[in-house]
């Protein structure tokens, strides 16, 4: 193989890993999608989603993550975080579960357990009202 060969061959492998990465990218869709007039389905990756049923925000409490007294999460067990970023499942810091889609720490709707459903859920406000405004 002669040195323009290996040119040829490297620069087409670099075009094909930035095209195989640009579509893998368009895959990690986050938001909240309404499925049918009842159901929401939060999806904080491909591999992190949940549905829950609209009518489980309607009257739930708005709050600041930065805030004292806020709940705070003790440890990622299917999720990613970073700073600015929670996405997937959490345990608090009183163990308990709770599934996060937070792009906004400031605006996040929290809603907590109650009866079979035993995890809290954490979305920014930004995707339901997205929802409303569709």
């Amino acid at each position: 193989m002669g040195a323009s060969a290996a040119v040829s061959w490297a620069i087409a492998l670099s075009v094909l890993t930035v095209v195989v990465g640009a579509v893998g990218m368009t895959r990690f869709v986050r938001g909240a999608t309404l499925i049918g007039s009842d159901v929401i389905q939060l999806r904080a990756s491909v591999l992190h989603s949940i549905s829950v049923p609209s009518a489980l925000f309607h009257g739930a409490e708005m709050i600041s993550m930065d805030a004292p007294g806020a709940p705070r999460f003790r440890v990622r067990t299917n999720g990613v975080a970073w700073p600015g970023y929670a996405g997937g499942w959490f345990r608090t810091m009183q163990w308990e579960r709770a599934f996060a889609l937070i792009t906004d720490g400031k605006r996040v709707v929290h809603v907590p357990p109650e009866g079979e459903r035993d995890y809290h859920v954490f979305v920014s406000a930004k995707f339901l009202e997205a929802i409303d405004d569709g």
